[in-house]
């Protein structure tokens, strides 16, 4: 069975017909049902992130194993492999309190790793014992299978025209270190959000805002294709008009430091001309202590138009600010990375770079 974390809403889209409930009690009762039916072992697929799949172990009844995901956490042992450090082994085991253990188990992220467990149940569907060893990294001393690799060309093949088409080029790297755009200023946020601005530029936009977890890949320098740009940007949002209050802006861009020092992909990346600092030493929601747009300081009273992209718009990333702002709204049905290509197209070769537009203090 599957469970998804409960903060769907705010970091995807799940569109308005989708209902979540409580994430334990409603686990429980499908592992209750599962038993009525005579079913005595239950694997867990989840979509929770790690340290709430190990309480999951702990909360559950009746689940013998957690396979689980979104914190993209590496478990297990990597001697003589040039990876993170790993946050517990693999698997995990979690006992409950009525002694039975379960097993947590997350393989990274990326296919960067492979996951490999083999569970021996008891006569009464208990966990006995466990092999495998860790994950397997993937690297080039793995070879590929033949026929995946002949499956996954053909696939391929109709689209590597267009991914391959050169559509900029960079003369320096963006982006990295990869991770940064959820902590402060990364130099792929600020392209983003100048691409969004610009793909406005007739609209009377002051700035633009692009969101930290939609900064998904960094580039290097030199030639940059469409398949390149399509992995910065992938998840085909369009670029939504808002007129907000200087209000509504500092709210928005308090809620994006709001979870610092650990960060956040609701951080706010602005565009050139708008920027903002944040002590967040400070409690949340007093941590942004200044902020100009367009050149000028934040008026709380003033209407400014901005551009940001749809799923911010519908208060992805918890942004409810601007999912319940009542200025003027329009969707310009303008793709993001049609906005980044015709961007890159237009700076050629561009750099990518600081400049100070966020500081973040007392990290």
């Amino acid at each position: 069975m599957g469970a998804v974390t409960p903060d769907l809403p705010s970091i995807s889209s799940p569109g308005p017909n989708v209902k979540l409930k409580p994430l334990v009690p409603s686990v429980q009762t499908e592992i209750d049902q599962l038993a009525a039916k005579g079913i005595d072992k239950v694997i867990v697929l989840s979509h929770v992130g790690y340290s709430d799949e190990q309480q999951l172990a702990r909360d559950l009844r009746g689940a013998d194993m957690i396979v689980g995901g979104h914190s993209h956490s590496l478990l297990g042992s990597f001697e003589g492999f040039d990876l993170p450090k790993p946050l517990g082994p693999y698997p995990t085991v979690v006992t409950h309190s009525n002694g039975e253990r379960v097993l947590v188990v997350q393989a990274w992220e990326w296919g960067k790793v492979l996951g490999r467990i083999q569970v021996v149940f008891d006569a009464s569907g208990k966990v006995a014992r466990w092999s495998g060893g860790d994950p397997i990294p993937v690297v080039e001393s793995v070879a590929e299978d033949p026929f995946i690799a002949s499956f996954i060309a053909a696939l391929k093949k109709p689209i590597e025209a267009m991914q391959s088409e050169v559509v900029g080029e960079l003369s320096s790297d963006a982006g990295f270190p990869q991770g940064t755009a959820r902590t402060g200023e990364n130099s792929m946020g600020n392209l983003i959000a100048d691409a969004y601005l610009r793909a406005v530029k007739n609209s009377g936009a002051k700035a633009g805002f692009a969101n930290g977890g939609g900064v998904r890949a960094p580039l290097e320098k030199g030639p940059v294709t469409y398949g390149q740009a399509i992995s910065v940007v992938p998840f085909n949002n369009t670029l939504v008009l808002l007129d907000l209050t200087g209000a509504e802006i500092r709210a928005m861009l308090e809620h994006g430091v709001s979870k610092h020092p650990e960060g956040s992909g609701a951080l706010i990346h602005p565009s050139s001309g708008t920027r903002y600092a944040a002590d967040v030493r400070k409690p949340a929601g007093q941590r942004v202590t200044e902020v100009w747009i367009d050149g000028e300081r934040l008026e709380l009273q003033a209407t400014y138009r901005v551009v940001v992209n749809s799923f911010m718009a519908s208060g992805g990333d918890a942004h409810e600010v601007l999912k319940l702002a009542q200025g003027r709204r329009l969707d310009t049905g303008i793709v993001d990375i049609d906005a980044l290509v015709e961007y890159l197209k237009a700076h050629r070769p561009l750099e990518a770079k600081l400049e100070g537009r966020i500081r973040v203090l007392g990290l």
